[in-house]
């Protein structure tokens, strides 16, 4: 701003020259000079006629009106997604903690390879209470640790409303004859209890027998016949009648079995339980051991368990409802006898000079727990717990094992076992031959030094 403000002052200076009748091109001519003094803001012009002018800077001019705000600029676009973190630390698994228990202290410690811990503290054990009736209304309950409790009865609840007033009562008529009771009522109702088919009153004068069900009785009833005048008693509704059939027993084994049955309803009533009973010996009643299971009618399965080995059994199948309980037919079965395991032996793998792998299958444990598995083996057939053996663990299913310390170049036999409380099952005979040692290679090298009658010779 200074330099534009100096060469302004000496423009002035020129045209106050020219106002005094110089122009400026003979103040160009007589060579004048200008100096600027920055400091104090002036431009001195000295000419050679011994002239000087001073001209000082004009003024700073007043600042401007200030200019109306800018419009705000554009929001900018959203940057870029950050990149994905790290992957998490993978958990540890609940198989790689260890679990220490402290019998003595009761508790367990469980220790994790994340440095998670834990101790469980066992629970303690029930106790068993003794509750005394103190007879006025209350009981005292006694327990081991000290504890003592008493407990007061429910007071009675407040009487319910008085029932609506009952209706009158029918007259009806009981008539026995031949076992059966028929109730004859003056509204109409009735009812038979049957006994025998048919019968004569006691004193003679008249016949009944049973009406089936038809024009006469629609639900059948009784015919009550006294000359040549017959009348009916009918029943009201159909009798009920359960009919049940026992199924054969299923799923049997050493003390195990499913037992069931079929049942049928005709009539009004619900079967309320059905189930099976069961003996050792024939004859089976409902005062047999019985299981039961809710009511309902159609086939129905249930397991008895607890059952002695190699025992005979006899079952029959029973239904309830409102009329009575029928019992279906008696059916017979026989629970597994305890025996040793069965056995089947695998064929021999990669035999060598002294060692072969050899196996089997445990697949029957003959009803009691395997002790013991594996392969005996010897150089004559049939091979026994009392030769050469390699045990494989105490269970059923597969196994393998190997026999080392075998003889080069021989022929054995081999076969699987397993122990149980009953003995040792066998399974099958199979043989292998171990590999003979090889033969040694031998070479004949020529002869040399050959004369007459000798020579020398290698191999």
């Amino acid at each position: 701003m200074h330099a534009r403000t100096c060469w302004m002052a000496f423009l002035l200076a020129l045209g106050a020259w020219g106002g005094t009748g110089c122009t400026q091109a003979s103040k160009a001519d007589v060579g004048c000079t200008v100096t600027r003094d920055e400091d104090a803001g002036t431009a001195t012009i000295r000419c050679p006629d011994g002239t000087a002018t001073v001209l000082r800077d004009g003024a700073p001019g007043t600042s401007g009106e200030r200019g109306a705000p800018g419009a705000d600029g554009k929001d900018g676009e959203a940057g870029a997604p950050g990149a994905q973190g790290p992957a998490g630390a993978d958990g540890h698994s609940a198989s790689n903690c260890t679990v220490v228990r402290d019998a003595d202290a009761g508790v367990t410690h469980i220790t994790c390879p994340d440095g998670t811990s834990a101790t469980v503290v066992d629970g303690k054990d029930g106790m068993s209470c003794t509750a005394v009736d103190n007879g006025n209304g209350s009981k005292t309950i006694h327990c081991p640790d000290g504890t003592v409790v008493t407990v007061v009865d429910g007071k009675d609840g407040a009487p319910g409303p008085a029932g609506q007033p009952g209706q009158d009562g029918t007259s009806c008529t009981v008539t026995h004859d031949g076992g059966v009771s028929f109730i004859a009522c003056e509204d109409g109702t009735s009812a038979v209890v049957p006994g025998s088919n048919a019968g004569t009153s006691a004193d003679g004068g008249a016949t009944v027998a049973l009406e089936p069900p038809g024009p006469n009785c629609v639900h059948g009833g009784v015919a009550v016949t006294s000359g040549t005048t017959t009348q009916y008693v009918c029943n009201v509704s159909p009798a009920s009648v359960l009919a049940v059939v026992t199924a054969p027993a299923a799923s049997l084994s050493y003390r195990d079995v499913v037992l069931g049955g079929t049942v049928g309803l005709t009539g009004s009533d619900v079967v309320l339980g059905r189930g099976v009973c069961f003996a050792s010996s024939p004859g089976v009643t409902l005062s047999s051991t019985c299981v039961a299971v809710s009511g309902a009618t159609g086939d129905f399965s249930l397991s008895v368990s607890g059952l002695v080995p190699g025992t005979p059994y006899y079952a029959r199948a029973f239904a309830t409802s409102a009329s009575g309980t029928a019992l279906g037919n008696e059916v017979s079965f026989q629970t597994l006898q305890l025996a040793v395991p069965s056995v089947t032996t695998d064929a021999p793998l990669n035999a060598s000079r002294t060692s072969v792998r050899l196996g089997g299958d445990v697949f029957e444990w003959g009803g009691s727990a395997v002790l013991a598995r594996g392969v005996c083996w010897s150089t004559s057939a049939s091979p026994t717990l009392a030769d050469s053996k390699v045990l494989a663990g105490a269970d059923v299913g597969t196994f393998t094992a190997d026999a080392t310390g075998l003889t080069p170049g021989t022929t054995y036999f081999a076969r699987a076992f397993a122990t149980n409380a009953q003995g040792t099952g066998y399974g099958q005979e199979v043989s292998f031959s171990t590999s003979a040692l090889p033969l040694a290679i031998l070479t004949t090298s020529p002869p040399t030094a050959v004369s007459y009658r000798t020579a020398s010779a290698s191999g």
